[in-house]
């Protein structure tokens, strides 16, 4: 037989080192026990000075992110600066174009100024647009009429493809009502037509008052010839005079068509407020 023999040393040595969990974990605690607590130092009874307060931040603090990484404060706050920049900007430039729309209509407003006051210091008369006190729209009407006459109403509409007519023979005349009161200083004859003979001499002449008791009360303002042509023709008045009723009577025709045409008729003035 072989016997073998184990010193001493290393049996204690053995049993030693299989200790049981439960003396593993409080060897651990009596060592955790022995050191430091980063929080609070148990043998002083004092918080670790190194520990922040509640509520207190370093600068080196970092805080989550929406994406699960820590983002440092700082970073946070530059973000922060940067946007509230952005939009600081943006309420500048909307300041500086709305200022500067204001100064666009201020300028333009005064260079119309200028131009009126321009005119106005140059002398020119501003141009004045007639009025035609002989229209059925202004309220003027025909009064009075050769029986042969068809259509002497269109004389006062203004519509170009209407017209009067009557056979180039017969005496012919017309009396319009004017509108009201006017100083006559010119009239306006017009014919479209073609194929008809035209107007050549009439006569123009004035009232103040209508129906009048005899012919003598209409008094005569001039006569004129017109030219054998289409379109509209003006006859400037000899002696302008004041006249509510207005008695045109046709003397003579150009053509040799057996009715004559007359289109329309204005009467341009001034009224006594004028």
């Amino acid at each position: 037989k072989v016997e073998t023999s184990v010193p001493p040393n290393s049996v204690e040595e053995s049993i030693s080192s299989k200790e049981t969990p439960g003396e593993q974990t409080n060897s651990s605690r009596s060592e955790s026990t022995s050191g430091d607590d980063p929080i609070l130092d148990k043998t002083s009874g004092n918080r670790n000075q190194n520990q922040p307060e509640v509520g207190e931040s370093s600068d080196d603090s970092n805080l989550p992110s929406s994406d699960g990484t820590q983002e440092p404060v700082g970073a946070l706050a530059s973000q922060d600066n940067h946007g509230t920049g952005v939009t600081e900007a943006n309420d500048t430039l909307a300041e500086t174009e709305i200022s500067s729309t204001k100064k666009l209509t201020s300028d333009e407003t005064s260079s119309k100024a200028a131009d009126t006051v321009s005119q106005d210091e140059s002398g020119d008369e501003p141009e004045q647009v007639l009025v035609d006190y002989a229209s059925k729209i202004s309220g003027a009407q025909i009064l009075e009429k050769t029986h042969s006459i068809k259509g002497a109403s269109n004389l006062l509409t203004g519509d170009k493809d209407k017209y009067s007519i009557a056979p180039c023979e017969d005496k012919k005349y017309v009396v319009v009502g004017l509108s009201e009161d006017i100083l006559v200083k010119q009239v306006k004859l017009s014919n479209y037509e073609r194929y008809s003979s035209r107007v050549k001499e009439f006569q123009v002449l004035v009232s103040q008052e209508y129906p009048v008791p005899n012919e003598e009360y209409w008094e005569s303002i001039g006569t004129y010839e017109a030219e054998s042509k289409s379109g509209e023709q003006e006859f400037e008045l000899e002696a302008p005079s004041w006249a509510r009723y207005i008695k045109f009577r046709f003397l003579s025709h150009y053509g040799s068509e057996h009715y004559c045409t007359l289109s329309q008729i204005k009467i341009h003035g001034s009224t006594m407020l004028q």
